[in-house]
């Protein structure tokens, strides 16, 4: 999910400096490509939400996870925000960084063979 995420930020920023037909080509890879990683990434989120929560708590964890899920929707508002201050490429550079870094703190977390014992 997060490769496609990578892909679909570089695809929007050819899309952003781009003009004509490659443009709209570009808009429609990045659509394509950012959808299919959030609905992997919300797949295996809950699947992962599932396998690791105590099923007691399952309810809760899972409301938790749509609600820290739901804070992606307001990346495209905060690029809107930022895009005229530092540019397109920078800040869907910067959005494929930060995609990249989840995965690195995320791995840490949950490799046992990575975390300190």
């Amino acid at each position: 999910g997060i490769v496609l995420g990578v892909l679909g930020s570089g695809a929007a920023t050819v899309a952003a400096y781009t003009g004509g037909a490659l443009s709209v080509a570009a808009i429609v890879v990045a659509a394509f490509l950012l959808g299919s990683c959030y609905g992997i990434l919300l797949g295996s989120g809950l699947a992962s939400v599932e396998k690791l929560s105590p099923e007691d708590e399952l309810a809760q964890t899972v409301a938790l996870f749509y609600c820290l899920i739901y804070v992606g929707f307001a990346v495209p508002f905060v690029i809107s925000l930022l895009a005229p201050h530092v540019g397109y490429a920078a800040c869907f550079a910067g959005a494929a960084l930060l995609m990249l870094v989840s995965v690195a703190v995320g791995r840490k977390a949950t490799d046992p063979h990575l975390t300190p014992r």
